[in-house]
């Protein structure tokens, strides 16, 4: 009897803004998630494998090239730039409206608070 397997997510975001990270450097955390990628296909060669990097970084020219035979599935996020982006001008709003908070969080008249919600990122983005 064939076991199955159900698809395997590997995550990755190869553009890091967190400093306590100890890995930073974007072709060294490449490098890790295309090892990631053979070593599964080396343990369970006709496995699904869904790749999903949160920084933008699009892995799917890279799995083409090294793994052309692999069922992979690849998704990225758009760059964390605009979230940042997002964020600035959300944070210039509150404090030019005469918000009491200097951050997002706590504060009930801030468009996050208020939307807290799936998808608040485009009312976010329209409130701006």
């Amino acid at each position: 009897m064939e076991i199955v397997l159900p698809p395997v997510l590997l995550t990755s975001c190869i553009f890091v803004a967190d400093n306590a990270v100890q890995l930073t450097k974007p072709n060294d955390r490449t490098y890790h998630t295309l090892e990631s990628i053979e070593q599964w296909l080396h343990i369970v060669p006709d496995v699904k494998l869904v790749v999903c990097d949160s920084s933008g970084f699009d892995f799917a020219p890279l799995v083409k090239e090294k793994f052309p035979h692999a069922d992979v599935d690849v998704y990225f996020l758009k760059p964390i730039k605009i979230w940042l982006n997002i964020m600035a001008r959300v944070t210039a709003k509150a404090k030019s409206s005469n918000t009491p908070c200097s951050t997002l969080q706590g504060c009930s008249r801030h468009p996050i608070s208020q939307n807290a919600q799936p998808n608040y990122g485009w009312k976010i983005l329209q409130s701006v």
